[in-house]
């Protein structure tokens, strides 16, 4: 089989977010340093019966994960880390939901290019102020976690 030429540079990627699912997208990928998830499993089971030496299985449904986001703290209030701390400290109709749908692109964002997108009632369940390091003097970071799934037959339009 012949190797690919058509591999996909992780450097250029766009990253959007918007806050409770409603209104504005806002593109924070000037902030963003990476996306983190985990695999995506299948929920299985099996039982023993008394005439085998083997179970008998049984397949189920894909439960939802988290995914992490990790950026560049900044104080300006249109980008990432302020958009994300007014979500997580605010006050809402429900203080124990606090919705966040993301989209992010590989490519970049051109029309047709593959998107990947958490928007079928994703949570933000993790939000980190910004860590210092006296020793260290490079930009300081903060990262969330967004637990749901994650659809990924979308193309940007």
């Amino acid at each position: 089989m012949p190797k690919t030429d058509d591999g996909v540079s992780q450097a250029c990627s766009k990253v959007e977010i918007q806050p409770s699912c409603t209104g504005s997208w806002y593109d924070i990928g000037g902030e963003l340093t990476t996306v983190t998830n985990t695999k995506h499993t299948r929920e299985v089971g099996s039982v023993a019966v008394f005439n085998s030496q083997r179970h008998v299985t049984g397949g189920g449904k894909t439960p939802p994960i988290t995914v992490t986001f990790s950026g560049v703290y900044s104080e300006v209030v249109t980008e990432g880390f302020t958009l994300l701390m007014d979500l997580w400290e605010t006050p809402g109709v429900s203080d124990c939901v606090k919705q966040l749908c993301v989209r992010w692109i590989p490519k970049g964002g051109t029309a047709g290019d593959y998107m990947f997108a958490m928007t079928d009632d994703p949570q933000l369940v993790g939000f980190e102020y910004p860590k210092l390091d006296a020793g260290n003097a490079g930009p300081i970071t903060f990262e969330f976690d967004v637990y749901g799934y994650i659809d990924s037959d979308i193309y940007v339009s």
